[in-house]
This record gives structure tokens, C-alpha cells and sequence, in this order.
């Protein structure tokens, strides 16, 4: 290989990597964060609901948030309480859904075909 066809390889693999490195890693980077914290939300809804079942639903929302958010903090994940009441919520939803307490779909169910 000629010099000129090394050097033009190179470039074309250090400007490959500087692309990758600025625009694909931050955004896989986020997306794997927002799964963890979908997953530790869902582990706290859940340990929150094995270990509080007589107690109120706000007594599990706290459990389930402190849970998460030592999770989240032991993974350096930030995010408000909002944020995390949130997913909260969301995993508590997921869980009634998947155990068939309420229907997925919220739609008007009084229409019929006629």
C-alpha cells in the first residue's frame, strides 16, 4: 500500500471514530440509562408491593421511590423526582396490566359496532 492510500485509510478511520464517538455513543449511552432506570423502577414497584402489600399506596410509592433512587444513585443515574415518580407510576401500571387488573387500552368500551 502506498503512503497516500495509508494515510487516506486513516483519516477516513479517525473520522470514523470521531463521528461515532460524538454522535452514536452519548446516544446508545442514553438510551441504556433510561432502560436501567425503567428496570430499577420496575424492581422497586415490585419489592415495594411484595413487601407493603397491607399497607396504603402512597406508603408503597414511598418505598418504591427510595428504593429507586438508591439504585439510581449507586448506578450514577440522576433524574428528578418527577421524573422518577413518573416511571414509578409507569411500573405500577405495567404490573396491573400484566396481572389483567385493568384493560390496556383506556378507549370508550360503552361504543359498540352496529
Amino acid at each position: 500500500m502506498s503512503e497516500n492510500v495509508f494515510r487516506v485509510v486513516e483519516l477516513a478511520v479517525r473520522l470514523s471514530v470521531g463521528l461515532l464517538a460524538i454522535y452514536v455513543i452519548p446516544v446508545v449511552s442514553r438510551a441504556i440509562r433510561q432502560k436501567l432506570a425503567q428496570s430499577e423502577a420496575g424492581k422497586a414497584v415490585l419489592a415495594a408491593q411484595q413487601t407493603l402489600w397491607e399497607k396504603s399506596g402512597e406508603e408503597r410509592k414511598e418505598f418504591a421511590m427510595k428504593a429507586a433512587r438508591a439504585a439510581l444513585d449507586e448506578l450514577h443515574i440522576s433524574m428528578s423526582d418527577e421524573q422518577l415518580s413518573l416511571l414509578i407510576e409507569a411500573a405500577v401500571q405495567e404490573m396491573h396490566i400484566s396481572k389483567g387488573d385493568y384493560p390496556e387500552d383506556k378507549s370508550d368500551d360503552s361504543k359498540t359496532d352496529d
